[in-house]
């Protein structure tokens, strides 16, 4: 503002502000200079604006744009895109990244059996379990109904798996207590991939990571399962 000031230009710029009651609220500062018949400016008018309710609405569609309303987790576009970001950072780096494709087994039978807000329920637990046993720098989101995707940077195989391990075994141990009394235990199948020397993309990682998932599906569910490249 005080740039556009010294250069004679509107400017509009949103300030936080604090009341006195340590309350927060924004305001909308607009400075616009005042010009004579020759051109030169004046003086300048001022209007201050609240714009508080604005703004939480703004921030409310933002969260909703990014982010899983259920599980408080990032949603599936972008966790795509930052797994994208990821990856060629990763690349460009010459550093490990792995990615965990985690399902939820016979999940439908929770909700044909306890209904939606049961299966919301073990929804929410899960996504807490995730976002507690992940580091700061690895992405976490819902993949998709019953689906969650994690993004490992730095991570090769062997500590992707380790992860992997305790995710599966935390889950499987925990009980839920369902809104119609029920006290619920799920498992889960989880697949694994890994970058290497065949510059995947991320859309080909996470098909690989799928088709790990499906695998330990076959096994028996409640497993960990790496991708392995299919023999010519």
């Amino acid at each position: 503002m005080r740039t556009a000031i010294e250069n004679e230009e509107p400017s509009t710029v949103r300030i936080k502000n604090y009341r006195k009651n340590g309350e927060p609220f924004w305001n909308q500062v607009s400075i616009t200079p005042v010009r004579d018949d020759d051109g030169e400016v004046t003086h300048f008018v001022g209007v201050q604006q609240d714009v508080t309710e604005y703004k939480e609405i703004e921030e409310l569609l933002e969260y909703r744009a990014t982010y899983d309303d259920l599980t408080g987790l990032i949603n599936r576009e972008t966790l795509f895109e930052r797994f994208s970001d990821e990856l060629d950072r990763m690349k460009r780096y010459e550093r490990d990244l792995s990615f965990l494709l985690l399902d939820l087994d016979h999940f439908k039978q929770i909700n044909d059996n306890h209904g939606h807000h049961a299966g919301d329920t073990v929804l929410q637990h899960v996504g807490q379990i995730i976002q507690d046993q992940i580091r700061n720098s690895d992405i976490g989101g819902r993949y998709g109904g019953e689906e969650f995707g994690i993004v490992l940077p730095e991570t090769d195989l062997d500590r992707a798996r380790q992860l992997a391990g305790r995710l599966r075994e935390t889950i499987s141990e925990a009980r839920v207590e369902s809104p119609d009394g029920a006290t619920l235990q799920v498992t889960a199948s989880i697949g694994l991939s890994t970058m290497n020397e065949d510059n995947a993309s991320a859309e080909e990682l996470i098909q690989r990571a799928d088709q790990a998932m499906y695998h330990a599906k076959e096994q028996g569910r409640d497993r960990v399962v790496s991708y392995k490249p299919e023999r010519a």
